[in-house]
């Protein structure tokens, strides 16, 4: 998919004419990996949830059966362990994130963002809330959006060295306030170039050309960083985000091929 996209918007710089909206590379909807289940805490689980009475513990038990069965696909009875365990528990947010991991699979995707946004209310910046939001993000409604979007505010000044919160607050605001987004996806490389120990002054961004450190920084920003410095009229500027983009990409490729041939499985 980066391949595609680098390479959509490298030919928009040279000239082709299509919609710059376009080649905004966006995710798939994922959710959080739920881990293998543990076979023994699954039994221990199912004879508290069969056997205790008390709320915390039922609470716990569910939650621990839930996720069990989430890991092995039975959706609907991983489901009615959430609901249970939230009601037994409402302070407990881990099976009310359970409940949107599973609902997102039906594509009931405002009803999922809503549960979310509530979760954030009371445990604002959690990461795992907000990655399924962002991916959500165009999906749902305008008032939703707005709210996420005060989320990743949020969240962003609780945690300033984070680099993908800034791209994926940048990815939320590409269509409706471009200049912003296009800080947030500077500010975004930065990072990753402070934590690489790289560094932009004289690189994609300045005048010298060159990587200046960016070999780091995930092509997919790199893309999309792009795409709005293009629409800000600096062709020069986003032709070197994308070279760079595609010599990272052309390095990984290489990379995988002949790590696959050396290990016999590409014949």
């Amino acid at each position: 998919m980066y391949v595609c996209d680098c390479m959509n918007v490298y030919m928009g710089i040279y000239g082709v004419c299509v919609p710059l909206s376009t080649y905004i590379t966006t995710l798939p909807i994922t959710t959080p990996q739920i881990p293998p289940h543990n076979p023994q805490a699954k039994d221990l689980a199912q004879k508290a949830h069969d056997t205790c009475d008390i709320p915390t513990i039922r609470a716990a038990a569910d939650t621990t059966l839930g996720r069990a069965l989430h890991a092995q696909g039975h959706l609907s009875e991983a489901l009615k362990c959430y609901v249970t365990a939230a009601r037994l528990q409402p302070n407990n947010l881990l099976p009310r994130f359970g409940q949107s991991q599973v609902i997102v699979l039906r594509r009931d995707y405002n009803n999922v963002a809503s549960l979310l946004l509530q979760l954030l209310k009371e445990a604002p910046g959690w990461i795992d809330a907000l990655r399924l939001l962002w991916a959500l993000s165009s999906k749902v409604s305008p008032a939703i959006l707005g709210g996420t979007l005060e989320h990743f505010k949020v969240a962003c000044k609780k945690d300033p060295q984070d680099p993908q919160l800034r791209e994926m607050f940048g990815d939320l605001q590409t269509m409706t306030n471009p200049a912003e987004a296009l800080r947030c996806y500077e500010e975004a490389i930065a990072l990753h170039c402070a934590q690489g120990g790289g560094g932009v002054e004289n690189g994609v961004g300045g005048e010298n050309g060159g990587h200046g450190g960016l070999d780091g920084v995930p092509p997919r920003l790199l893309n999309n960083t792009a795409v709005l410095v293009l629409q800000t009229g600096d062709a020069q500027r986003a032709q070197r985000f994308m070279n760079t983009a595609l010599e990272v990409i052309f390095v990984v490729v290489v990379v995988c091929v002949w790590g696959g041939y050396m290990s016999g499985w590409w014949w």
